[in-house]
């Protein structure tokens, strides 16, 4: 297979499990399936370990010594990097939007235990996000570095085809799913997810749910990379609008802010099934999915692909809006 040829390092533990979501599916009287990418292993575990296995391989071909990459100051894809950095003997610079914080929690805190260099940017505009990283890249050349440059959760070509190849692993789990429900915020995960499904499930629909930017703008985002990483791979599939479906309903009062939707599918999962979402991805997708359950508007059986987060259920905020929201169960 294509993507088979292409350099990869093993970082993460694969193929992660499919699990059915037995007590769940009594209640809603649905059939409902999870993949388990919160169980990746390194540093926690995510998604974004499937994409460093390809950039990082990638970095090492170009004999790259520092990964820089950017994200919010609780991004799994930055803990990840830093992780995936300290494993393969590199550095890690980590260029993180807003204010440095009194205090260290969630992944900000295993950024700091990773040994990542942290540079904090402020308030910054995501449209600037490329050049914080160019200059960084800069500079650290004119100090004898090599840096290897991660664009914003690891959303590009190689990002994407590390979810191609998600697919054809989970096809050899279970062939049958008509539905596939997924967190996006920088869209590469479900970029790869759509081209995967296109390749090995022709039958399956993938729903985005957008957890940040306007559904307009992922789609723009989702068209675009899929049609580039279908170019640069030389992909057997093309794409079009029909294959793009991402909403931007679940959003609720911005990034990173959890909702009472997204605690309570948070609640559901924990207590109905032994598993741990996240406030700001997994948590608002599955409130979403549960939502769209409700209302019979997907075809089953569905899967919920869990991409990670755990380390963002240990920050001082999600702490208080948890415990003040269970209080009341």
């Amino acid at each position: 297979m294509f993507f088979e040829k292409i350099p990869r390092i093993e970082l993460a533990n694969l193929p992660t499990p499919l699990e059915r979501l037995n007590n769940i599916n009594s209640q809603k009287n649905v059939d409902l399936w999870i993949k388990r990418d919160d169980l990746t292993g390194l540093a926690f575990g995510g998604n974004k370990l499937r994409k460093l296995e390809f950039l990082a391989a990638d970095a090492r071909e170009k004999q790259c010594d520092t990964l820089v990459t950017i994200g919010g100051q609780q991004s799994n894809h930055a803990r990840l990097t830093a992780a995936a950095a300290a494993k393969l003997g590199l550095r890690a610079t980590l260029l993180l939007l807003g204010e440095k914080t009194a205090e260290a929690s969630g992944n900000y805190l295993l950024d700091l235990l990773l040994g990542a260099e942290l540079k904090f940017l402020g308030d910054v505009n995501a449209l600037e996000l490329e050049k914080h990283l160019k200059r960084e890249k800069e500079q650290l050349v004119s100090l004898g570095h090599n840096p290897y440059i991660i664009p914003l959760g690891g959303s590009n070509n190689l990002g994407v085809i590390s979810y191609t190849a998600a697919v054809k692993e989970l096809k050899g789990q279970r062939e049958n799913i008509k539905t596939i429900i997924t967190a996006c915020g920088s869209a590469g995960t479900q970029a790869g997810i759509i081209l995967g499904c296109k390749l090995f499930l022709p039958d399956c629909q993938v729903v985005g749910i957008s957890v940040w930017h306007p559904a307009d703008y992922l789609a723009e985002k989702l068209m675009e990379l899929c049609t580039e990483t279908i170019k640069e791979f030389q992909l057997p599939i093309s794409i079009s609008q029909k294959d793009i479906t991402v909403l931007g309903d679940y959003i609720g009062a911005g990034y990173g802010v959890p909702d009472e939707m997204g605690l309570a599918a948070i609640r559901t999962f924990a207590r109905r099934e032994g598993i741990i979402l996240d406030p700001t991805y997994t948590g608002k997708a599955a409130a979403a999915l549960l939502d769209m359950i409700d209302q019979s508007k997907l075809s089953e059986p569905i899967l919920f692909w869990h991409t990670g987060g755990t380390p963002g259920i240990f920050t001082h905020s999600s702490a208080r809006h948890l415990s003040l929201e269970f209080s009341k169960s």
